[in-house]
């Protein structure tokens, strides 16, 4: 008995002896491995391992910057995509993902086994939007502080895993000293920490330094990569910024087109607006423009549901009274309501009458001009009607508005669309412009041989019309482009091109199209207006274009002879129609957009970008 109590205590110390034995070990390797060195961010090891936990949760919030969670235990991975950039968005168990002290998320996409997402290093690190022309994917954005000339800048890098071969341009951001350009860039798959480090005292590159995965094991992987960078002074730089957005209280409609013009006579420019088609009915008003950005909004008509669409608003004096009425084209699917009609100015102050008729009984009208056609001293109005194929005008008989004779210019001309008035034979008379939407013969003039409204031969600018093939022109404009002192003209093809003619003799005679921008690339890709100003203040006349979903443009004619340079944003939300004034009277020109249903601006919305012509401190 003694024995076997013995041994079996000697049997219970071994057992109690293992099991302590074995608890150390399993300390040792716990500490071992909560020891386990991590690569600084400054280390120049090309390679190295790290045990990466996933974050349990990992809040995004795009548009105000938030620093993340802090990692937490790894959980069992959830399949989920999200995309884009909006409201704060949350996911379970990001693979591979590793979140920094002070790691700032800006915009990511998970999809499949693929994380991408872009975050700066700094506290003051801003969120920056997609810099692609396409408004696709930017894969990272790294924000870095540096100095120049005891200034301190944020200076951003860029990579991209979209597309390798992609240029991006010229990178403007606001209140810098310097901006740069990206001549060389690589991308970067799961990547985990980024920053940017000064090689040359110049600054005429920066090293980008990236931790990526690789392997089953996750073994972490740092990349150097050099990118050449040009830096380039700030002070012919400009930018545009969303001032305001210009909305109805009682807005029934989106907002189809818009005049800019001085209605109240202070001085100030205001915006006139009509609503499209809606269910809803339509709506027409002006806003007046405050000196502290807002608004006050004046609407003096609205118009059924479902019945009315208002396609054109132009701003005249018709009565000859000294303040400028509004014109207003309105087509109706019963051809017997289409109509265009003038409201006056009663006051002067922006106070509008009723409805007045200008002609009416017409099939599809798009769009009003106007000019002293006759030489009388008044203003006449010029418009055309897709559905009766003819541009007309209509003599203003008492130069107080009453229009009782119509001219008809053109007749049998199919989709008679856009029309425009301008003096391109240099004889001293208004002389008329028409874009029709078909094949063949798509732009063409008529000259006013008297000087009092007699229109005669017609004369063709552009003859490659192709309907099936969107080449058509959505807008026509009469500018001199070249600094000849004649009359060019320019065009928007609704396929994404931007075109102008030169007036090669000052009578008339036109060349062949000379292409501004040809950047189709899907059938999204619509361009819906050009325009002719001088944006950058040097005395020739730019070119601004709003190209459907890509956006508003502007390109730079470079030498003042009609050599355009590669477009510049204004903006990227969807552009329909736009207009061009000094809206805040600091002098330079500002930009007024309306969007369409079912794209950007469909909240019944008018955009106003204020221009900032220098962002040099």
């Amino acid at each position: 008995m003694k024995i076997f109590t013995s041994t079996f205590f000697r049997l219970f110390q071994l057992i109690i002896a293992f099991s302590f034995f074995a608890q150390s070990i399993d300390a040792q390797r716990r500490s071992s491995k909560k020891s386990q060195r991590k690569v600084p961010a400054s280390s120049r090891t090309q390679t190295a391992t790290d045990t990466l936990e996933t974050p349990a949760s990992v809040q995004i919030v795009f548009d105000n910057v938030k620093e993340l969670e802090s990692p937490k235990k790894s959980r069992k991975k959830k399949s989920s995509r999200i995309t884009g950039m909006g409201k704060a968005a949350e996911t379970s168990a990001i693979e591979n993902f590793k979140t920094h002290p002070n790691s700032y998320i800006a915009r990511w996409e998970d999809i499949g086994s693929t994380v991408r997402w872009a975050w700066g290093l700094k506290k003051d690190a801003c969120a920056e939007r997609c810099l692609d022309p396409l408004n696709e994917w930017c894969d990272a954005i790294v924000v870095y502080d540096w100095i120049y000339k005891d200034k301190k800048n944020n200076l951003c890098v860029l990579a991209d895993d979209v597309d390798p071969i992609r240029n991006f341009g010229p990178i403007e951001y606001p209140h810098r000293n310097y901006s740069f350009t990206v001549n060389s860039y690589t991308y970067f798959d799961k990547a985990t920490e980024m920053k940017a480090e000064e090689l040359e005292s110049e600054l005429t590159s920066l090293e980008l330094e990236v931790n990526t995965l690789h392997g089953k094991n996750n073994q972490l992987e740092r990349n150097i990569q050099e990118l050449e960078l040009e830096i380039t002074e700030l002070s012919s730089l400009r930018r545009f910024d969303k001032a305001n957005t210009l909305l109805f209280s009682k807005q029934k409609s989106y907002p189809h087109v818009s005049y800019l013009a001085d209605f109240n006579g202070d001085g100030n420019m205001d915006v006139l607006t009509a609503g499209g088609y809606s269910i809803k009915g339509s709506t027409i008003g002006w806003y007046e423009i405050q000196d502290d950005y807002t608004v006050a909004e004046h609407v003096f008509d609205n118009f059924p549901p479902s019945t009315f669409w208002l396609t054109d608003v132009h701003a005249a004096d018709l009565d000859n009274d000294g303040d400028l009425d509004a014109l207003l084209t309105i087509r109706n699917s019963i051809s017997s309501k289409s109509r265009i009609i003038w409201y006056e100015n009663t006051d002067g102050q922006g106070s509008f009458g009723n409805s007045k008729v200008i002609t009416s009984n017409i099939s599809l009208p798009y769009s009003v001009h106007t000019s002293d056609f006759d030489g009388d001293g008044d203003l006449d109005v010029l418009w055309a009607s897709v559905g009766d194929g003819q541009m007309v005008w209509s003599e203003n008989t008492d130069g107080k508005g009453k229009f009782k004779e119509k001219h008809v210019i053109a007749t049998g001309v199919r989709k008679a669309y856009k029309v425009h008035s301008a003096d391109l034979d240099g004889d001293g008379d208004p002389d008329a412009i028409l874009a029709a939407i078909k094949d063949g013969d798509n732009i063409i003039w008529y000259e006013n041989t008297d000087g009092k409204g007699s229109f005669k031969v017609k004369q063709v600018i552009f003859s490659e019309g192709n309907e099936r093939e969107r080449l058509f022109p959505q807008s026509i404009y009469a500018a001199d482009l070249d600094g000849d002192g004649d009359l060019d003209v320019l065009a928007g093809i609704w396929k994404g091109i931007t075109v102008w003619f030169e007036n090669t003799d000052g009578q008339g005679s036109f060349g062949t199209k000379q292409v501004i921008s040809n950047e189709y690339r899907d059938r999204r890709h619509m361009l819906w207006k050009a325009h002719a100003v001088d944006l950058d203040d040097d005395g020739d006349l730019d070119v601004l274009s709003a190209e459907g979903y890509d956006g508003l443009y502007w390109y730079e004619n470079i030498d003042g002879q009609g050599s355009f340079g590669a477009g510049k944003y204004i903006a990227t939300e969807y552009s329909f129609r736009f207009n061009v004034a000094d809206l805040d009277g600091d002098g330079v020109m500002d930009v007024v957009s309306t969007g369409r249903p079912p794209y950007v601006n469909s909240n019944y919305q008018t955009t106003w970008y204020k221009h900032i012509p220098s962002l040099k401190k």
